[in-house]
């Protein structure tokens, strides 16, 4: 599949990524804020990009994908082709729905792209890309994984992944088994604490106070991403690079050329490009604003 390029014009961009929209089957109030920021996104008439990793496609062998996922994917879709709207939707495909690269979706307000999008922002230029080719655990793993499907007529990743789930189960019920009560719990808070540690400096969402989430990659890994961008800008590319995968998300700063677009499992990561305005990244808080324009379809 070829990559995308547009020229943004006087429309708003508003950049997702990493939704998982299967892992929120048994989640309704995060099902009902995705729903509200659509609305939100139809009342723009705004270019959506999401950046890769929409959900598992194909899911795992022996699943269906569930009803809510199933809604929320219509939903997005609806958006490119509701008449009488100018709303845009397109969809860079990441490693978890990898299996989309090849399809061959362009019509006029709704694409899918691989394996980036660029578009023109006044006098800068953007450049999305998921950005599983930088992780170092994943280099040419998705295509041996999709390889080693084709010969056994089987999932390996999900295999792969089942079993290390199982281990870890395993190993916390030995663990506990052989601790003190007293030492699980200690144990226990420790891990609480950890998780509502403040933002990393550099990192997380403008203007939140949020935890950067459980998801986050040590520092040492996430420079790949931050130094692939300096190189992509450095050579001309692009002034801004936005890379999704790693669902830490970093924003726009000025002088700099990476911007991480987060996730939606532990943050509500947008990104906004608005017309004569710089970048800006918030953290959807389900009241229905992303910024300071509104306009109905």
């Amino acid at each position: 599949m070829c990559s995308g390029h547009t020229e943004a014009g006087e429309q708003p961009v508003v950049v997702i990524s990493d939704l998982h929209l299967d892992r929120w089957a048994h989640e309704p109030q995060r099902q009902q804020e995705f729903t509200r920021f659509l609305d939100v996104v139809r009342q723009w008439q705004a270019h959506l990009i999401i950046n890769g990793d929409i959900m598992d496609l194909p899911p795992s062998e022996g699943r269906m994908i569930e009803l809510p996922a199933r809604l929320l994917l219509e939903r997005l879709a609806m958006l490119g082709v509701e008449r009488n709207c100018q709303t845009r939707v397109t969809w860079i495909v990441g490693n978890h729905d990898i299996a989309f690269r090849g399809f061959p979706l362009q019509w006029e307000r709704l694409q899918v792209v691989y394996p980036k999008f660029e578009f023109s922002w006044g006098n800068k230029r953007v450049y999305i890309e998921h950005g599983h080719y930088y992780d170092p655990l994943f280099w040419g793993g998705y295509e041996l994984l999709a390889g080693l499907r084709q010969v056994t007529g089987c999932d390996v990743g999900a295999w792969v992944k089942g079993l290390w789930t199982g281990m870890k189960q395993m190993g916390e019920r030995v663990r506990q088994a052989v601790q003190p009560q007293h030492v699980v719990d200690r144990w226990q808070q420790a891990t609480r604490d950890l998780q509502r540690r403040g933002p990393v400096e550099g990192q997380g969402c403008h203007g939140t106070n949020r935890p950067v989430g459980r998801a986050d990659a040590p520092a040492a890994v996430l420079r790949r991403w931050a130094a692939a961008a300096t190189r992509l800008q450095q050579g001309g590319v692009a002034d801004y690079v936005l890379f999704g995968h790693t669902h830490t998300p970093v924003s726009p700063r000025l002088g700099q050329a990476y911007v991480n677009t987060g996730d939606w499992v532990d943050h509500r990561t947008v990104t906004v490009f608005l017309p004569g305005a710089e970048p800006y990244q918030v953290e959807w808080n389900g009241e229905g604003s992303l910024g300071p324009i509104s306009s109905t379809c």
